[in-house]
């Protein structure tokens, strides 16, 4: 076995200890991951896909999710994700678990192999200290609860590492353009445009490589983005229908406060501090704090600092203007002018929460902290002094940011000021101990992982499997199949105020035993059938907030009229439109006097709970007269799936045939054979127009432009593999040809301390 490939594997066995440390129960017993998104959106949708596909079907439409919603096209949905495909041959609370741990050594092992390709003269401790310190970070790490970034942020540094131009001039045409498709495939479009950011960054400070190479970088990057076409197509078409709010990157979405960037340093979260009313409104705004830690480990600002101030200065320029980029993307925007501007940006007003950015930061220091750890025995004394400097004014500003923001009254766990003590020794025993050392192997990594993993204990809580298999104690009540409206309050909408029920939401009135309140909201959330959690019990939703905001205009207006309206009359007339058979609420009893009560539930919420029968509801299936009106000619249903839906219908006189699912693009009808098109009725159902007569209608829908996306993908993919046999053929002649000395020039153009290309390209 070659060295560099013993050495992978070694790294791979020490990043393994990543996930194992961080989420230990999650992996050894039966304790499952279940964080914010991972109960309440991915298990819902990822149930959806595995029940489609278990059925036979293409999973393309989710009928369960609100009105119904895209399923391929929602690239969350990671349906053409190849890692993901392990959700459908693993029970979820097994297999979510196993894809985390996956994306956490592979985020890992290719911040090691970019260290490798980037640090002259790297050693398995400079590898080792990149890895862990770009996949332990808190972004990472927060990521867990949120697949798709995860799985997209993984990639990002094997893309870079790809897209770097080789000497010789040799481009790994297939490699780099199959990892941009994987990248794509796994459904961060934040992440996406972060990555191919950063290669065009990597390009432009590689002023010793010819503009041709650079170029066939450029080609193969575009060519990876089109080989993910079968999804990329879809997804566009999907996003642009989307009444999706345009907002700049720092909109009210947890932007980080530049003052907060101490947190990036040091092991503080303020947010959790005894904060003075003033000082919370100028550091978290109106938003919610989104990112569970920005921790990039103060031990790795040390050795950073220490490779920024180094002798060697190989590529030193791209590492720190990684870290300063992602730094001022994760502040936001948050100039009025300035976000009108952005606004008008279409691919940048779509994104969301910045913090996200931070992902460029962690990989900058990471490389820079690599440059650390190989240049550790020649550290300059001045290294040192402004290394010391660095600690000791983040501390005096962490001391400071404290004693303006909070209250004199406060008081401040002492338990949380052992990952602060542990930190500050983590990085003085790098500045005590690196010099000593030959290399600094394997102190230097060791001491990185006790500082990023210390810090992160508790950051992924678990909470028992049979949360994600048990059924809850509503569904004794309420028939499965059924469809019904469940009230959101997690949800503001930016115009108006919500119903709310006479307390405070979700406040819990009970933990039960053995449980943190963490697990208990979730479990109560889900026991709540709270949107869109109950498609994972066999239930339709109706009338739910648009939680991922990528509802269509007409079908988002309804909603919101609905979610927001007080007028009894009117919300019973939008429940019976909507088919909706039950309710589940917590909103005050007189809103609902109409309907019958048929249960009320106190387990956890200090609010009642309370179901309610809704009394004659339309058909999910029928025909109304042009004016709207229910007609009484009943269809008949002969097929109901997620994607197609099929009805045969006898009409006296012209009418509407009108199916309670949201008419999103892709929807086709065909009457009698013929097609014909499908309109919005007024609450955006589909509806398909009949004249007199008996008729049959198929309805089936299939994701837009998923097979022009198929054919661009197949297309992409034959010119990658022709351009990368042209050019591994070319190569392999010009080797031959030129002999010893052509070979000697070739492998002298590597940076001192690096391997050859030919061998490098094959360790």
């Amino acid at each position: 076995m070659a060295p560099s490939s013993r050495r992978s594997l070694i790294l791979a066995g020490v990043f393994c200890l990543i996930p194992l440390l961080n989420f230990p129960l999650a992996l050894v017993s039966d304790r499952t991951l279940f964080a914010r998104d991972i109960s309440m959106v991915w298990a819902p949708q990822i149930e959806a896909v595995v029940r489609q596909i278990g059925h036979g079907q293409a999973p393309f439409f989710d009928s369960r999710r609100a009105f119904g919603q895209p399923l391929l096209a929602d690239p969350r949905a990671e349906v053409l994700y190849p890692p993901a495909w392990i959700h459908w041959i693993l029970r979820a609370e097994r297999s979510y678990t196993i894809f985390c741990a996956f994306h956490l050594v592979i985020a890992a092992l290719g911040a090691a192999r970019l260290a490798r390709r980037l640090v002259p003269g790297g050693n398995g401790a400079a590898e080792a200290t990149a890895g862990v310190a770009y996949a332990a970070s808190g972004p990472l790490l927060s990521m867990v609860s949120n697949w798709h970034h995860l799985a997209a942020a993984a990639w990002m540094p094997w893309i870079i590492e790809r897209a770097d131009p080789r000497p010789g001039g040799r481009t790994p045409w297939l490699s780099l353009s199959i990892l941009v498709a994987l990248q794509i495939l796994a459904g961060s479009p934040d992440y996406t445009f972060l990555t191919i950011l950063l290669c065009l960054l990597r390009l432009i400070t590689r002023t010793d490589s010819p503009s041709v190479q650079r170029a066939r970088v450029l080609l193969a990057i575009a060519l990876g983005v089109s080989l993910s076409a079968i999804q990329l197509l879809p997804t566009l078409a999907f996003a642009r229908d989307a009444a999706r709010d345009s907002l700049p990157i720092g909109w009210a979405l947890s932007p980080l406060h530049p003052a907060l960037t101490l947190e990036t340093i040091l092991p503080v979260r303020a947010v959790s501090w005894p904060l003075r009313p003033e000082a919370r409104a100028i550091l978290f705004g109106d938003s919610q704090v989104w990112m569970f830690s920005h921790y990039l480990g103060l031990s790795v600002w040390t050795l950073a600092l220490l490779g920024l101030l180094g002798r060697d200065r190989t590529n030193r320029s791209f590492a720190m203007i990684s870290a300063v980029l992602g730094l001022v993307f994760a502040w936001g925007v948050r100039n009025d002018l300035l976000q009108s501007l952005l606004a008008q940006v279409p691919l940048v007003s779509g994104l969301r929460f910045p913090t996200k950015h931070l992902a460029a930061t962690s990989l900058g220091l990471a490389l820079l902290a690599a440059k650390g750890v190989t240049e550790s025995r020649p550290w300059t004394a001045r290294a040192r002094r402004s290394t010391v400097a660095f600690v000791a004014l983040a501390l005096m500003a962490g001391g400071g940011l404290f004693y303006w923001a909070t209250s004199p009254s406060g008081q401040v766990a002492p338990a949380g000021l052992w990952p602060l003590l542990l930190a500050c020794l983590c990085a003085f025993a790098v500045l005590a101990a690196g010099p000593r050392l030959k290399r600094g192997w394997p102190v230097l990594p060791l001491v990185v992982a006790l500082d990023l993993l210390a810090a992160h204990q508790g950051i992924n809580p678990t909470t028992p499997a049979w949360a994600f298999r048990d059924r809850p104690p509503l569904s004794a009540t309420i028939p499965r199949g059924s469809r019904i409206f469940v009230s959101d309050y997690s949800i503001r909408l930016r115009d108006e105020p919500l119903r709310q029920p006479a307390g405070v939401p979700y406040r819990l009135r009970t933990v039960p035993k053995g449980f943190d309140p963490g697990e208990s909201i979730a479990l109560a959330a889900t026991w709540y059938l709270n949107p869109p959690s109950a498609g994972r019990f066999g239930y339709y939703g109706s009338f739910d907030l648009d939680i991922l905001d990528f509802y269509r205009a007409p079908l988002k207006r309804v909603i919101r009229q609905f979610a927001a309206s007080r007028d009894p009359e009117f919300i019973l007339d939008r429940l019976r439109r909507g088919s909706v058979e039950y309710v589940v609420t917590m909103d005050g009893g007189d809103l609902w006097n109409a309907l019958p009560l048929i249960a009320e539930q106190t387990q956890f919420f200090e609010a009642k709970v309370r179901v309610y029968k809704v009394k004659e509801p339309w058909p999910v299936v029928r025909i109304e007269r042009l004016d709207g009106t229910l007609s009484p000619e009943s269809p008949r249903v002969l097929e109901m799936l997620d994607s197609r839906i099929r009805v045969e219908a006898t009409l006296s006189s012209a009418a509407q045939l009108v199916v309670a699912r949201s008419n999103e693009r892709g929807w086709r009808a065909s009457v009698d054979g013929e097609q014909t098109p499908v309109w919005d009725n007024d609450l955006a159902f589909l509806s398909v127009p009949l004249k007199a007569g008996h008729h049959v209608v198929d309805l089936v829908y299939g994701p837009p432009f998923l097979v022009q996306g198929a054919a661009l993908s197949a297309l992409s993919l034959i010119v990658v593999l022709v351009l990368s046999s042209a050019w591994g053929r070319s190569s392999t002649g010009r080797s031959s040809a030129w002999g010893r000395r052509g070979r000697w020039r070739f492998a002298s153009s590597d940076p001192p301390g690096r391997l050859p290309v030919s061998q490098e390209d094959d360790a």
